[in-house]
This record gives C-alpha cells, structure tokens and sequence, in this order.
C-alpha cells in the first residue's frame, strides 16, 4: 500500500516537474 501510493506520487512529481519544463520553454521561446 504505501509502496504503491510512493510510486504514485513519485510519477505525479515527474509529471509536474516536466510541465513546469514545459511552460517555462514557452516562456523563453515565446
């Protein structure tokens, strides 16, 4: 159980981090 919701949340963190990425790209780019 506590495993599973580790794993979770470590893909909800990479999933956040690469869409703060992505919008600071469209920040630079436009």
């Amino acid at each position: 159980m506590l495993k599973e919701h580790l794993i979770c949340s470590e893909w909800l963190c990479l999933h956040f981090v690469s869409l703060s990425n992505q919008y600071t790209i469209y920040k630079v780019f436009f």
